[in-house]
């Protein structure tokens, strides 16, 4: 059981998993079927001692993980470690599940201060300016965060957030 799934080269990978919120496990090696720890297959899992909890995971080539206070990306590296995990953030992480959309190297999310976008997984640079993020946050109903969904349409180049205003009825 988990909140996020997705994958990385061939490791099918669940994030805040297992009642464990800061948890990230991944599949045998070309097995989605096959979760059991071993050194064998590869499959494993991670504990995140400090961020908070799991707020998102994006695959692909390498993983990244959001966490309420940090983002870390994790990297196939072979046994015996079998991932990486380096902070991208050790202070930033992603407020908002549902504001997380990534396509192609870039990747979007809404941090406590703003929008922001990562570039193959490196560090994170703030796009939402002072207008921006101001206007969402004085449009954004905090009561139901979890009504949030993000999209990129990529022949538009235009990342998109659909949310809850703090002036719309139920």
């Amino acid at each position: 059981k988990a909140a996020f799934c997705g994958n990385i080269r061939d490791f099918a990978v669940l994030a805040k998993c297992d009642g464990a919120f800061n948890r990230v496990k991944w599949s045998a090696f070309n097995d989605v079927k096959d979760w059991v720890t071993s050194a064998t297959t590869m499959s494993d899992s991670q504990d995140l001692p400090d961020g908070g909890l799991i707020t998102g995971f994006v695959g692909g080539e390498y993983g990244i993980v959001f966490q309420e206070r940090a983002i870390t990306r994790m990297s196939f590296e072979g046994p015996p470690t079998i991932f990486r995990f380096d902070k991208v953030s050790q202070t930033l992480g992603c407020r908002v599940e549902g504001s997380i959309a990534a396509f192609d190297n870039k990747t979007f999310f809404l941090a406590d201060d703003g929008f922001y976008m990562l570039y193959a997984g490196a560090d994170p640079v703030p796009i939402g300016s002072d207008k921006v993020n101001d206007w969402i946050e004085s449009n954004l109903d905090s009561n139901y965060l979890y009504r949030v969904t993000s999209a990129i349409d990529p022949l538009r180049q235009l990342y998109i957030m659909s949310f809850p205003g703090g002036s719309a009825s139920s």
